[in-house]
């Protein structure tokens, strides 16, 4: 006995086992009876059907009625309650210690300098104004802060103003806080 015969002995043997016991008719499976076409059909079925009835029961809260009660009368109680009891200690007349007599129009980072305009909101001149911005990485990753000082805006208009700066890898700025004087 050759090596290719004992070689296709040992490739008949597995492809047996791969194939199983199946009958050796090649229709075997339209030929079915009516009785096993329907135990196939309850052996795929049921399980499908319990697991779709559990996942509908659960987005339909049955198995915690509690809370869509507790959220239907967050709902309907009067606006702020839910804050009032989740931050009891937060200030009623909460006020931003920014300024609003001037305002950032624009701020990006260009060229590893922050360029921007700032706008005089009033009827008057503003001497000074100082910005304090976050400057962060591609990430979102704090790098440091960084003030910007412009002098002498005329009222209701718009100045242009540009700081080099240190951090290379700086992609983008938040305004912080915009004090004048």
């Amino acid at each position: 006995m050759s090596f290719l015969d004992r070689a296709d002995a040992v490739a008949r043997k597995i492809e047996r086992f791969v194939a199983g016991s199946g009958p050796s008719d090649p229709l075997y499976i339209s030929n079915r009876t009516l009785g096993q076409k329907v135990k196939l059909g309850l052996l795929i079925g049921i399980p499908v059907l319990a697991i779709g009835g559990i996942v509908a029961l659960a987005l339909s809260n049955y198995f915690n009625p509690a809370a869509s009660e507790q959220k239907a009368a967050a709902v309907a109680a009067k606006p702020g309650s839910v804050t009032a009891k989740i931050l009891p200690d937060l200030a009623k007349n909460y006020r931003s210690d920014n300024d609003t007599d001037c305002e950032v129009t624009e701020a990006m980072v260009s060229n590893n300098a922050l360029v921007g305009k700032l706008r005089n909101n009033t009827g008057r001149t503003v001497n000074l104004a100082d910005i304090i911005f976050d400057v962060t990485n591609v990430d979102g990753s704090q790098l440091g802060a960084v003030s910007v000082r412009v002098e002498n805006i005329a009222p209701h208009a718009t100045v242009d103003f540009r700081l080099p700066l240190e951090q290379k890898t700086a992609r983008n700025a938040l305004v912080r806080e915009v004090h004048t004087r």
